[in-house]
């Protein structure tokens, strides 16, 4: 009976062995953007839902750590956590990063009252006669002030969107998965006019400096084929494909 026993846990502790081995943890660096990416155990944004959904159809757990951007892609870039959950493509981050294909896109454009009579938004440029507000310091707000088109900053995306529904301001510059998150979350179904004015195409970005960069870009062109894997968005009140072909094998990515 005691050799049974002991026969049993040398079989249990293989199985759990096993296991282990098959669920691998993969360090993953994010800076926090709702609803996109969020510290939560419950709502982690559309992004790595859509990274853990692509990596645990290959037995693989993710564990994603949240700093500011700049410090997540500082780690990354130097290979102290292995990939970034989200990053745009510019030529000089090839030196430091491979790319994977589209995760999601994220837009970017005007949000008025849908009462708005005016002409169509093309572009920034047709803001000049508006009275206009955004994030205060984000990339948004530096490219109207380089155009020179007087704008108000505040704090936080709650009360930019609770400005253009209270009629304090005429237009904001911002995110459109952001706001109709907002909205989601103000239980506001209010009809908004939006005009794009650009999309970024947002991607993973895995560490060439990182000390398992070969492993992990194997794990990574296994994780997703061709066809790609969909996330639905309709809870985070916004309506994308965030995903298409995800670790396309197709790109020599790996």
């Amino acid at each position: 009976m005691k050799f049974l026993y002991s026969f049993l846990l040398i079989i249990v502790s293989q199985i759990n062995l096993a296991n282990a081995q098959n669920y691998e943890k993969i360090e993953v660096a994010c800076g926090v953007f709702p609803p996109f990416k969020m510290d939560s155990k419950y709502t982690p944004g559309v992004d790595l839902e859509v990274i853990s959904a692509a990596l645990g159809a290959v037995g693989k757990v993710v564990n994603y750590s949240f700093y500011p951007y700049k410090r997540a892609y500082a780690f990354v870039k130097s290979g102290q956590i292995a990939a970034l959950c989200g990053c745009s493509y510019r030529p000089e981050r090839e030196k430091y990063f491979e790319f994977s294909d589209l995760v999601g896109t994220l837009s970017q454009g005007i949000f008025l009252k849908n009462s708005y009579a005016g002409p169509p938004i093309r572009t920034l440029q047709d803001l000049q006669k508006l009275s206009v507000a955004t994030m205060r310091g984000y990339a948004l707000q530096r490219e109207l002030a380089n155009l020179e088109i007087k704008n108000l900053g505040v704090l936080n995306d709650h009360q930019l969107l609770q400005m253009l529904l209270n009629k304090r301001i005429d237009a904001i510059y911002a995110y459109r998965g952001v706001i109709r998150y907002e909205q989601k979350k103000m239980n506001n179904n209010e009809l908004l006019t939006y005009f794009e004015i650009s999309s970024q195409p947002n991607y993973v970005c895995i560490s060439k400096a990182a000390q398992n960069s070969k492993k992990l870009q194997t794990t990574l062109a296994r994780a997703y084929g061709s066809s790609g894997k969909m996330v639905s968005t309709s809870k985070f009140g916004i309506n994308i494909s965030p995903i298409i072909s995800f670790f396309s094998s197709n790109r020599n990515l790996f």
